[in-house]
């Protein structure tokens, strides 16, 4: 009618650009609007990272709002120049709503579908992979029980004032200070905190009696309460106690691992081994634990005592009986007493050290499930989106169906065939997409193929249940349709 009047194409073109230009500018702009609420939710879901640093830029939100426009312009452009090449005597003379749609652009608007479909069948491929890897990640056992406790770092200055004496003296009165605080159960230090990189790695030991073993374990300083403390299970033996001072045998104890490597088949506990030169007794076994992470292979440790080799850096480790971050002033108040002039570093709770060793996880999980969520929320909108205008474009032909005798169920089976037919073809492509493509997830998970069927199930199922019901409600309309009305429908 435009055209008829006098409008030219350019004319039309412009208005076509123009409505799908503000369309995509106001979508940005309702973005733009939800960016501080997500920016403060990624900063409080994924904590120590990169993501704690997150902030508006202006430069990224300009370049978003450039792409907005440019997506305005780049796929409004196409359907302007294919709906602006009208033959106006066909055209006037429709009457189902649309100017000569022709089966190329019904193909094209499926295929749009079925891309979108594809590509959240992807999406959610890739997360559910993650969300499953995850989760058996959470119930592995890391030998530590990690809540209830408060660590803090100390670092005693080097020199005549803290040499190794007073280095014993110094924790030793901060321990004595910290367990006689209420609702304390235990308190330790180390100086090689679970969940964090070694400082150190010792790379050899000599068993009595046999040669030298080239085995990478860790070296770690602790006090006698550190294993109570963190709650690691001693499987034969004995803890550090008052008695292993400097002036006695030097003693160690293993982990089960390294107990394993150095005396297989044998029982440690009474053996010796030489570290740097000095022979040591074995009075102890414990616990294997995670130090890396719950993720990472267990490397093997070696505890020695802090009275017979004393730190200046040490890791203080406290198990309370309630909230532990509630400890803190007091474990500050406690280091202090002894020294005024030493303050406590890195204070966290040992669950968020835990969580901050699965942040990188965390953060890929949370990223691919959000691309997701919103990838399946454009699937579906396209999906009823398409079905609704195909209903509205087809009104004629379905009331003349049913002035003929066909019933709503007939109607309804008829625009559901054809909906699933585009969902099924989408799903389909995008399970073969994830199977592809998959396989570079292998490195980020936890004891979950790739191609893990149940996950490839559920997503199918669920975005097929989702992308049903959005054909369903435009589908339940169609046989709403008056036949009276729809026969007089232009």
């Amino acid at each position: 009618v435009r055209a008829a009047i006098g409008a030219g194409r350019m004319r039309l073109i412009r208005q076509m650009l123009t409505e799908s230009t503000l369309l995509a500018v106001g979508g940005g702009g309702l973005g733009l609007l939800l960016v501080p609420f997500l920016t403060t939710v990624l900063q409080s879901y994924v904590p120590g990272s990169v993501a704690a640093h997150a902030h508006v830029d202006l430069r990224v939100l300009a370049l978003t709002m450039v792409c907005c426009v440019l997506a305005g312009i780049i796929f409004g452009l196409a359907p302007a120049l294919t709906t602006t090449r009208l033959r106006l005597t066909e055209s006037l003379k429709e009457k189902t709503g649309h100017f000569g749609e022709s089966k190329t652009h019904r193909l094209l608007r499926s295929g749009m579908i079925v891309a979108q479909l594809g590509l959240s069948v992807v999406l959610l491929v890739g997360a559910g992979l993650l969300v499953r890897s995850f989760l058996l990640l959470l119930k592995v056992d890391s030998g530590i029980a990690s809540h209830n406790v408060i660590t803090a770092e100390v670092w005693l200055p080097s020199g005549n004032i803290y040499d190794p004496p007073h280095q014993r003296e110094f924790y030793r009165q901060v321990l004595e200070r910290g367990r006689v605080m209420p609702g304390v159960e235990y308190a330790g230090a180390t100086t090689e905190m679970p969940f964090t990189m070694f400082n150190s790695l010792g790379r050899g030991l000599t068993p009595e009696g046999r040669p030298k073993i080239n085995a990478t374990y860790c070296p770690a300083i602790v006090t006698p309460d550190y294993f109570r403390a963190m709650r690691i299970r001693l499987l034969s033996g004995r803890f550090f106690d008052e008695h292993d001072t400097a002036g006695t045998l030097p003693v160690v104890i293993l982990d089960q691992s390294l107990a394993r490597a150095l005396f297989p088949g044998q029982d440690a506990i009474g053996r010796r081994i030489m570290d740097d030169g000095t022979w040591q007794t074995v009075v102890g076994v414990v616990a294997d634990t995670r130090h890396l992470g719950l993720s990472e292979r267990v490397v093997p440790e070696l505890f020695s005592s802090y009275m017979q080799e004393p730190s200046g850096f040490m890791d203080i480790v406290v198990r309370t009986s309630s909230d532990p971050v509630s400890y803190v002033p007091a474990l500050r108040n406690a280091v202090m007493a002894v020294d005024k002039n030493q303050p406590l570093d890195d204070v966290k709770t040992m669950e968020q050290r835990l969580a901050e060793s699965l942040s990188d996880r965390r953060e890929r999980l949370l990223l691919l499930g959000t691309f997701a969520i919103l990838a399946v929320l454009i699937a579906s909108s396209g999906v009823y989106g398409v079905t609704a205008y195909t209903v509205t474009q087809r009104t004629h032909e379905i009331g003349v169906r049913v002035a003929l005798g066909a019933r709503c169920e007939d109607i309804m089976r008829m625009m559901i065939v054809q909906g699933m037919r585009v969902i099924l073809l989408g799903i389909g492509l995008g399970l073969a997409g994830a199977f592809a493509l998959s396989r570079t997830l292998a490195t980020f998970l936890y004891h979950t193929a790739p191609t893990d069927p149940l996950t490839y199930a559920a997503v199918s199922l669920l975005l097929g249940v989702i992308a049903s019901l959005a054909v369903y409600v435009p589908a339940r309309r169609a046989t709403k349709v008056d036949p009276m009305v729809a026969l007089r429908y232009e």
